[in-house]
């Protein structure tokens, strides 16, 4: 009877012994607000995306020293984060851990290795800021048309941080950009006023801004036009770092730059993407495989025929390597 009681008694001496450790839901909550206020603090624009207002007199602080100081902060709350036990989270924290967790190392992804900030002239749209204080009647007129006018003032140092920051961009990133600050040009001269006028009491510190920010944009178009666009010889692919950095598995038929070198020197590959191309084409034109015979069918008896390697649908990754 004894050793019966011991064996009733042990279901529950393990789950008091689970629970001996104390739990650290309280320092991962505070952690976590901590980090999402310091991300709306740094990011002012997506602050007000988001409907955190508090912001709303602040652009982007796109320089060096703001990027060096982001990717610091976001080491330093992953080095936090990993100090913490996800077993000793309540479910619903062992959740948010792993999403806070990810977008963490996303984020640090993004700063240290695609830097975006370098190549991209999109990265650098001052109209976001401008427009999302016009499009949402979040708070009375004169309050949103006050931080709009803090916002324009902050364009041409948007604009001389860009220009430092930009290497070489893709031709047609800076193509985009070109059309895509004519129009902030003609927001901010032509729409803006619109809403100003309903407020007489900025009108004046209005048009000072309005002037020295179309003024800096128009430069700016004429140095994207001008040395930016002759320099733009980068390209928009993924280089073959920033792949293994983001650790992409291959999808079925997704040819990725380091698999790519690989099909050009096999010539066994060939059919298998000639059969893909056939396909392709056949689809577009409303054509059927070969009495019913579907692609993956016909991919299989090629690769079974040449004894090439396979792509793991279940797993989407290229396997027999």
């Amino acid at each position: 009877m004894k050793k019966f009681g011991l064996l009733i008694m042990l279901p529950v001496l393990l789950v008091l012994f689970s629970c001996s450790e104390p739990a650290q839901d309280p320092q991962f909550e505070s952690l976590a607000n901590h980090y999402i206020e310091a991300v709306l603090k740094s990011n002012p624009e997506f602050a007000t995306y988001l409907g955190d207002h508090r912001f709303d007199h602040l652009m982007n602080d796109y320089s060096a020293e703001a990027v060096g100081q982001a990717l610091a902060m976001n080491r330093a709350y992953l080095d936090s984060l990993r100090q913490l036990d996800p077993a000793r989270l309540s479910e619903v924290n062992r959740i948010d851990y792993q999403i806070l967790r990810h977008n963490i190392k996303a984020t640090i992804f993004s700063l240290d290795t695609l830097r975006e900030h370098e190549w991209n002239p999109l990265y650098y749209n001052v109209g976001n800021g401008l427009y999302m204080l016009i499009a949402r009647e979040f708070a009375p007129m004169e309050v949103r048309m006050k931080n709009l006018v803090s916002r324009l003032r902050a364009v041409p140092n948007v604009l001389d941080q860009c220009k430092i920051n930009l290497l070489n961009p893709p031709k047609v990133y800076t193509e985009t950009a070109i059309l895509q600050n004519k129009g902030n040009i003609s927001m901010i001269r032509d729409q803006l006023p619109e809403f100003i006028a309903q407020t007489p009491a900025l009108q004046a510190e209005f048009d000072s801004v309005q002037a020295i920010a179309v003024e800096a944009l128009e430069f700016y178009v004429a140095w994207l036009e001008g040395e930016m666009l002759g320099q733009s010889n980068g390209d928009f692919r993924l280089a073959i770092a920033r792949e293994e950095g983001m650790k992409i598995s291959p999808t079925p038929g997704m040819v990725t730059p380091t698999r790519q070198t690989d099909l050009r020197s096999d010539h066994r590959a060939r059919p298998r993407l000639a059969i893909s191309r056939q396909a392709r084409k056949a689809g577009r034109a409303g054509i059927g495989h070969p009495r019913g015979v579907s692609i993956t069918r016909l991919q299989a008896a090629v690769d079974a025929f040449l004894e090439t390697p396979r792509l793991n649908r279940s797993s989407g990754r290229i396997t027999g390597l």
